[in-house]
């Protein structure tokens, strides 16, 4: 999220292709928050949130992971997943609806071909 999106695309194929069986973790954030951090996110008084100038759609994901290499073997993705209060109640109607899955950021586990 802090790299360009041609920055993103550039690492994560060279290391694909250069590391077979290669494993990655790796957090996304969707496109709205990443545009909403360009523009200035005030999260507290004292802390604006800095650029982030890549977003992905979590449903995008293994999608453009596949494009930008033909090495990926598997892509998961999973939330984050709080452990109470009204978000760990709400949290898994964002995966079942389809106008809310692509909201919250999800967390990529990224395995190469051997």
């Amino acid at each position: 999220m802090y790299f360009a999106p041609d920055e993103v695309r550039r690492l994560c194929a060279t290391i694909f292709d250069r590391l077979p069986g290669v494993e990655l973790m790796f957090d996304i954030i969707p496109p709205w928050f990443s545009r909403k951090t360009m523009t200035g996110f005030p999260k507290t008084p004292h802390y604006t949130a800095p650029p982030m100038p890549w977003g992905v759609k979590r449903s995008d994901a293994a999608r453009r992971l596949r494009e930008w290499s033909p090495r990926v073997a598997e892509v998961t993705r999973s939330s984050f997943s709080p452990s109470r209060g009204p978000l760990a109640v709400s949290l898994p109607l964002f995966e079942r609806l389809p106008v809310l899955r692509d909201t919250p950021p999800a967390i990529v586990h990224a395995r190469g071909a051997v």
